[in-house]
């Protein structure tokens, strides 16, 4: 049995009792302010809507609170729902918004308009939804989804499953690294994103990070004069863009045609103990990308696609 016999002893255990009973509550606390819970579906209203080219908008949409941060792991995703049509339309998303930013998070999604994409003659019935929103307007969310996690520096969690390439994993598995390699087509960019700025915010992480960054046009790449300010002021991030063509009033001092092994050898990291991240069209990943990937003599076990 324990026993106190001194002023000293009881202000120590008092000191301890109070120290958990606080720590308790901060921990408390801090899970109330996180919103995402697997399993659990989440109302959002619509904050501010920006048009960021001529068909891709960026969507900012509120948190319960200026204190609540969204909760996705860097590398997942979420899944919007609407009902159109008389349908519930389902989509999944990653927000370019990473838990440092609180109170909101912001998507950017490319709008598929009628008659503009052979896969999407009626347009995107969701995207089409999202376009039309106004202000206050809710939108339904659940999640986190995803098999890829960035758990903190150098450091990828890996579910076990089916990656590109039909590469099987049998196992949960973390991968540590300090060379990524990112390949991104189009809107395929928002993971990319939110896993660059997640990076670079943190000053004691020192992975390297390439991107190649493939589009139709210069009108059709965005986050360009963000991207290239990464590159300015960090030394750890390289970025470089490919489009199919060029108007000829366009300056353009990148690539110009779809990405080839020469343009993945020469704007990704060496494929030593690197990590490559893809996400962009089917056909870019599958007839391309890996191909000259295991071409150049990348690890298949360490290519992955969002």
């Amino acid at each position: 049995m324990l026993m106190i016999e001194t002023t000293e002893g009881y202000d120590s255990l008092l000191s301890v009792v109070i120290w958990i009973a606080f720590s308790l509550a901060f921990l408390f606390k801090r899970r109330e302010k996180v919103v995402l819970k697997k399993g659990h579906t989440y109302y959002f209203p619509l904050i501010e809507k920006e048009l960021l080219n001529h068909d891709t908008r960026r969507f900012r949409f509120a948190l319960p609170s200026s204190d609540h941060v969204l909760g996705l792991p860097v590398g997942q995703h979420i899944i919007l729902s609407a009902e159109v049509n008389g349908k519930v339309v389902q989509r999944p998303y990653t927000p370019i918004s990473t838990d440092i930013e609180k109170g909101y998070f912001e998507l950017v999604i490319k709008i598929y308009y009628p008659n503009t994409h052979p896969e999407y003659p009626e347009g995107g019935k969701l995207t089409h939804y999202l376009d039309n929103m106004r202000i206050g307007d809710i939108i339904a969310v659940s999640g986190p989804f995803g098999k890829i996690t960035y758990v903190r520096r150098n450091r990828f969690h890996l579910k076990r499953g089916v990656y590109a390439g039909n590469y099987r994993r049998v196992n949960d598995e973390v991968i540590v690294t300090k060379k990524v390699g990112m390949i991104a087509g189009g809107s395929g960019i928002t993971p990319m994103f939110q896993l660059i700025k997640h990076v670079l915010s943190d000053p004691s992480d020192d992975t390297e990070l390439w991107l190649l960054f493939a589009n139709q046009s210069k009108l059709d790449v965005v986050f360009m004069k963000e991207l290239n300010l990464f590159s300015a002021k960090y030394t750890r991030f390289h970025v470089w863009y490919t489009v199919d063509t060029v108007e000829d009033s366009t300056v353009w001092e990148y690539d110009v045609g779809l990405v080839t092994p020469e343009v993945c050898q020469a704007h990704l990291p060496p494929p030593e103990d690197s990590v490559i991240l893809l996400c962009g069209p089917p056909v870019m990943i599958d007839s391309a990308c890996l191909p000259y990937l295991k071409q150049l003599g990348y690890d298949s076990s360490r290519i992955f696609t969002f």
